[in-house]
């Protein structure tokens, strides 16, 4: 099976004095129906698996060359959760363009990356994931949505994300 992926909104970002940046978002938001290709799509709560054990780049614009964070200690954690596969990932301070192209709303968006393994067919019209393989995850440019917001954070602060819908990256 091919590779797909989903855009989402940035939930928040958090610029450090440091001179790193921190973004936080869903990956992957459960069971909320989103329009991708000219059906309609969910995914299932845990259709990852135990994400603890996953390696995923977080990369610019699904560039796997362009790598600004890693899971397993490279600046990217990936919580999963019965609403969704959650994410927070440390942009460097040496990588200070991404930084201001997230400050900018150039990039607006997370994007995930998948293969899906298995998926169940109710309709014509609509699939459900069942079990996928997380592959990568991106920082990009294109709206997850009409209206689309970037929020810039407090340190603690993260308000809660909502469904959101995401449509597939042609």
């Amino acid at each position: 099976m091919g590779l797909e992926y989903r855009y989402l909104d940035l939930e928040a970002v958090e610029h450090r004095e440091d001179g790193s940046t921190v973004v936080r978002g869903v990956a992957a938001p459960y069971g909320s129906p989103g329009q991708v290709a000219g059906f309609t799509e969910t995914i299932r709560a845990g259709a990852f698996g135990d994400v603890g054990g996953l390696d995923v780049i977080m990369n610019i614009q699904h560039q796997r060359g362009d790598a600004v964070a890693r899971t397993g200690g490279g600046g990217l954690e990936l919580m999963d959760g019965p609403a969704g596969l959650r994410f927070v990932a440390s942009i460097p301070a040496y990588r200070a363009d991404v930084a201001d192209k997230v400050r900018r709303r150039i990039f607006r968006g997370a994007s995930i990356e998948m293969r899906v393994r298995e998926d169940r067919w109710p309709s014509r019209d609509r699939r459900e994931v069942l079990r996928a393989d997380l592959t990568g995850l991106a920082l990009v440019d294109k709206p997850a949505y009409e209206g689309a917001s970037l929020e810039l954070a407090a340190r603690e602060a993260c308000r809660e994300a909502q469904a959101v819908q995401w449509p597939l990256a042609l």
